[in-house]
Order: structure tokens, then sequence, then C-alpha cells
């Protein structure tokens, strides 16, 4: 059968581990387990007729594992013995077993750029893994307090803003059914606001969270989506912006 379009995928990645912060990133994986746990189970929703491009921030990981190899962190050892030698060799060798088309990223306009290149592959439905508050943060930092705060590099966060109508010849749009595996998905905090303006601008169905999206929680189940902290919603949106 012909590729013909594209199921999109966005891990952003996590911060350097903070023992004073054990709300975010304990686990380095959290961004990228979830689409490797449901391609291991046979699970991974990919359609005949179209291929998967993964898009990673890769700055995260690099500084992750330097970091994590300082303080000898288990994950480090568990890796190489495993026969990885970084987070980034053992997410390229993932990528590669299930024939993913692995494209890693430093800054935001390279995403957009990614998705301008698609051509005759256009986007079918986009899944987003990772911090976020309205905007998708790639990483997170801390400060002075130990809170975890958007990273002070602009090039590490994907604007709402930047979403356009000129993306729209890359994206499928005008979806008239919904269909839980193809519609887009952005899995991270207060992301609902995300996924209304990608359904608006693009006409497909998405959905996302209203208030804080715990990752241990999210991680438990194949269908993480349904399995939410308290206190948090997880919105679906028709291509007209209402709520399903």
């Amino acid at each position: 059968m012909t590729i013909d379009r594209t199921f999109l995928m966005l891990s952003g990645g996590p911060g350097l581990k903070n023992p004073k912060d054990k709300e975010h990133d304990q686990s380095w994986a959290n961004y990228v387990q979830y689409p490797l746990n449901i391609a291991r189970s046979k699970l991974f929703p990919v359609e005949r007729n179209e291929q998967v491009v993964w898009v990673i921030y890769k700055p995260a990981y690099e500084k992750r594992w330097s970091d994590d190899l300082k303080k000898k962190a288990s994950s480090t050892t568990e890796l190489k013995d495993k026969g990885f030698t970084s987070y980034v060799d053992m997410l390229e060798k993932r990528a590669k077993t299930y024939g993913w088309i692995l494209k890693w990223i430093s800054k935001n306009s390279e995403f957009w750029s990614i998705i301008r290149t698609l051509g005759t592959k256009p986007v079918s439905r986009f899944w987003y893994f990772g911090h976020a508050q309205n905007d998708l943060w790639l990483t997170l930092e801390h400060n002075s307090l130990n809170e975890a705060v958007m990273p002070s590099d602009g090039g590490a966060v994907v604007w709402s803003s930047d979403i356009s109508v000129g993306l729209k010849p890359y994206i499928l749009g005008d979806q008239k059914s919904y269909k839980p595996n193809t519609a887009t998905k952005i899995f991270g905090c207060r992301t609902a606001s995300f996924a209304n303006l990608w359904a608006t601008t693009f006409k497909v169905y998405a959905e996302g969270a209203v208030g804080t999206l715990k990752y241990d929680e999210f991680l438990k189940s194949i269908n993480n989506h349904q399995n939410n902290a308290a206190g948090c919603t997880w919105v679906k949106y028709k291509p007209d912006g209402k709520v399903m």
C-alpha cells in the first residue's frame, strides 16, 4: 500500500533530576515511554498507509544523560547493561526497531520545518508528550526555590501562537467523524487551549488536559489519557472547537 500520510509525534524531554522536586521528571523516560510501551505491546495505532515520524527534543536527553552519569543514576547503569551508550542511542535504536523515522530537533522552529517538509505525506494526527502550560515546553528548569519553571530559552517552547493556517496544506483537516486513535492528542499539563487551537485551525478532532496531568498515573495503562490525577479533566474538541 502507498504511504500517503504521516502519524506525527513530538516528545519533549526531562529537566535535570532535582531531589527537592518530587513532582517532575523522576524518570528520564516519561515522555518517550508511552509510545514505546504501546509499540512493544503491538498496540501502536498506525494505519497501513501511514509513516510514523517521531520528533524528539535532543538537548534535554543529552543534558539529562550527562547529569545522570555524574550522579551515578541507576538508569545509566541499566541502559549500559543492555548495550546502549546513552539515552539518545537507546531512542535511536528503538525507533529503528519499530520502523519509525526519528528526527532530532534542538529548537522549536525545526518542528514546524519538519511539518512543512512532509510534502505528499501530510499529518493525519499529531501526538505530543511532555511538559506544557498552554504552550509546549520541550524541557523545564528549576528556580532558586527548586520550583519547576518554563525554560529560559524561548527556542525550547513550541508556542501556540505559532499554530498557523499557513500549515494547512501539510495537515489533513476537515475530519468528519471522531475516532479515538486518529484524533490529535496533546499529552501534558494544561494543554486544552493548545488542543482547541489546533482543532479549530486545521478542522480536526483534538484532545488535551485541563489541569495537571500526572505522568506517573498517565503511564499506568494503555488508555492513559483516561487515567488522570484528581482534578485533571481530559477534554475532546470537535473541529469547530466545541467540546464533545
